[in-house]
This record gives C-alpha cells, structure tokens and sequence, in this order.
C-alpha cells in the first residue's frame, strides 16, 4: 500500500486540529511532519498555522520551540548559520536549495511568531522574531541572489509580520496587499487587518500610477495584455479589501470593534468590473471573488455575495481536475458559508471527486479544505489517521459492547 504524500496528511491534521479549539492529536502529529525539510518547504501555510495553534493552545514557549526547531536535521542547522554568517559552507551531498528550502521555513515559523507575540501582548519579542525572519530571508538570498525564491515564498507572511506591528508597512503589489489583509483577518488579528485594509486602499499606487514616470523623455511603454491583467487584478484586490471593512463595519465575530476603526460602512464595490475579470487566471479570479462574497454575505448583502459566489465557482470543476488547489480552501469557506449544509456537501462532494482522479495528495489536500470550515460539532467524532490523512470515526462505548 502507498503510504499518501505527508504534506497532503499535514495539511489534513491542521485542518482539523485548527477546528478543534484545544490541545489535540492531530496537532501534535502535523507538527511531527514538518520536521522533514521536503515536507516543511513545500507547505509554508501549514507551518505558519502549527506554529500558530501551538501558540493559542499551548504556550508562548512550545510554539517558539516549535519555530526554532522546524525542519530538524543538517540542512536546517546549516540554514541556521545563514543569519548571522557571510561565508557558509556544507557538504557536496547538500543542495543550495535545499538549504534555502529550510531557511524560507525558519523564517516563516519566525514570522509566524511574530504573530503569536503580538497576540500575546509582547511587542519586543515580536520585533525579535520580525528580525529574525527576515535575516534568514536574506542569508537564503546571498546563497544565490535572485535564484532562491524564498523572498516570493515568505512575502506574504513577512509582510503579515510587519503589519502587524506598524499598519502603515505594505508591499507596492495589490494582490500580494489584499491576501496579507485577508491573512492577519484568518489569524485573529482583526484591528489590525482593518487599520491595514484601510492604509492600503488610501495609499496603494494604482497600475496606470506605476507606469507614470517610467522613463526620463515622457514615454509610456507597456504590454497591453498585461496592463489588462494587472488593472482587472488591482481592481479585485481592492475589492477584496473593501469587503473586508464591509464586514468588519458590520462587526463580524469581534463585538463591534471592527466597526469603530472602520468608522464609516465600505463603500458600495462596483460589481460590473468584478464580472469581467477576464484577464486573470482562474485560481487567481476565484480566490479574490470568494473572498468578496464571504465579505458581503457577512455585511449582509446576500444578493450581491450570491452573484459573487456563482463567479467565483464558474471553473472549479476545471480547477479540480487540474489538481489546482490554491483557490479551494477559501472557496469551500464561501460554499460553507453561503450554501445550505446539504448543498455545500454536495458542490464539495464533486471537487474531491474531480481532484481524486489526479492523486490522492489533491483528494486530501481537497478534504483539507472542507474540513476547515466544517462545524466544530460535526468533527467532534472524527479522528485523523496520521499516516493515511483518512478521517475515521471515534469508537464509542457502544462499539466496546
């Protein structure tokens, strides 16, 4: 019997540690996983929540031993001298790569510290940690400047980091701006996600800006197709942000705290331009419309997240026989918030379908998705083989009998 990819079963684990609220086996297990630097590298996300969780349901203390230990073995110690040494070096047997595979998650899990410090009310140690990422960010980079790629793996949590700490920090890109607002939105850090949303869309360049100014006589040369993409995707990530300060101005799950920084409800969003994102791929054009309906359908404007959500889902099936998961996990939040339980079931039942006939590393990674928006109470007597990434059934007493 093939023994399912382990990134497939960490992401399963999480999912469901995450749905549990408290200390569980699945944790514990997905945090086992990543100690392999394959594994760990190739599910940042994963990483950052473990990280995360531990924080929320253990301590300050095993989420940073947790940081500082994830992926174990000589690679990882090799990628910890990167920080703080100008001159490396390792054995033949040991790629460039893979050093800097283990460094993006050194500085990752550190990043991901810097959220769980904030959390916890210590600024300085968080500071720390910022510092910490992002000198791995940068020994990665001397080990071959420009051909890690670690600098794009971790944008999105580094940039989290810093917004975290001082709002008014943002990346130039809009997409990249939106998914960090979203990201420290998932993560519990809601002011700040707002007072970030609202720091983006006052001072964010848009890509006609970007082109002013290029060149010294005047000129403006540019790629027509490509100028489309990037106004079709600014334009959604900027809804994406507005629909964030449209539920947090509706005080969505946070008391009404949301709604005094935002001060004011969002503004209508032009949902013509959101119908014509013909420009973008579809991973791309289905991530930022289910965020923008969930956005809506917790402002209260149900119609309209609808719509949102039946454009957001139009290629999905393609999506799921392509094994493109990326857009999922926040699809099957829109489905699971949106849909009727029996409906959203059956609109999941058929993406797992279309994803198993790639392998079961996109099943699981599609049970994944689902899982983490299932209701607490309906995991309640489901456990997760660690080895095979199944969901089984608790014994209860009466099985004993």
């Amino acid at each position: 019997m093939t023994v399912p990819d382990a990134g497939a079963r960490a992401m399963v684990l999480t999912a469901a540690a995450a749905r549990r609220g408290a200390p569980s086996p699945e944790l514990a297990a997905a945090a086992g996983l990543l100690a392999q630097v394959r594994v760990a590298a190739g599910t940042l996300d994963v990483v950052a929540e473990v990280i995360d969780l531990y924080g929320r349901y253990d301590s300050l203390d095993a989420a940073a031993g947790l940081a500082r230990s994830t992926p174990a073995g000589p690679v990882a110690e090799i990628a910890d001298t990167l920080p703080s040494s100008k001159v490396v070096e390792w054995p033949l047997e040991i790629s460039t790569q893979e050093i800097a595979a283990a460094a993006a998650v050194r500085a990752v899990g550190a990043a991901a510290m810097v959220l769980v410090a904030v959390r916890a009310g210590r600024g300085r140690a968080a500071r720390k940690w910022l510092r910490v990422a992002e000198g791995f960010v940068a020994g990665a980079e001397r080990l071959s400047p420009g051909a890690t790629g670690v600098p794009a793996a971790v944008a999105r949590y580094l940039w989290a980091a810093r917004a975290a700490l001082d709002p008014k920090t943002h990346p130039d890109d809009a997409g990249l701006a939106a998914s960090v607002a979203w990201y420290l939105w998932d993560r519990g850090h809601r002011p700040a996600a707002v007072r970030y949303a609202r720091e983006v869309l006052d001072h964010l360049a848009g890509p006609l800006d970007m082109l002013v100014g290029g060149r010294d006589d005047g000129r403006i040369i540019f790629d027509a197709e490509e100028f489309l993409h990037d106004a079709q995707a600014d334009d959604a990530a900027r809804a994406c942000l507005t629909a964030l300060l449209a539920m947090a101005a509706a005080g969505d799950g946070d008391g009404g705290g949301g709604r005094e920084l935002v001060g004011q409800p969002a503004g209508t969003l032009d949902l013509d331009a959101l119908r014509g994102l013909s420009s973008l791929a579809f991973a791309e054009r289905a991530e930022y419309l289910a965020r923008i309906a969930i956005g809506l359908h917790r402002a209260g404007q149900s119609d309209a997240a609808m719509e949102m959500l039946g454009l957001a889902v139009k290629s999905s099936m393609t999506m799921a026989r392509r094994g493109e998961l990326a857009p999922f996990e926040r699809l099957c939040q829109a489905v699971a918030e949106l849909l009727p339980p029996d409906e959203a079931l059956l609109v999941w039942t058929r993406w797992l379908q279309a994803a198993a006939r790639s392998d079961s590393y996109h099943a699981l990674g599609m049970i994944a998705s689902y899982v983490r928006w299932s209701p607490a109470a309906d995991l309640a007597g489901i456990t997760v083989d660690p080895r095979t990434g199944d969901l089984t059934a608790r014994p209860t007493t009466r099985d004993n009998y």
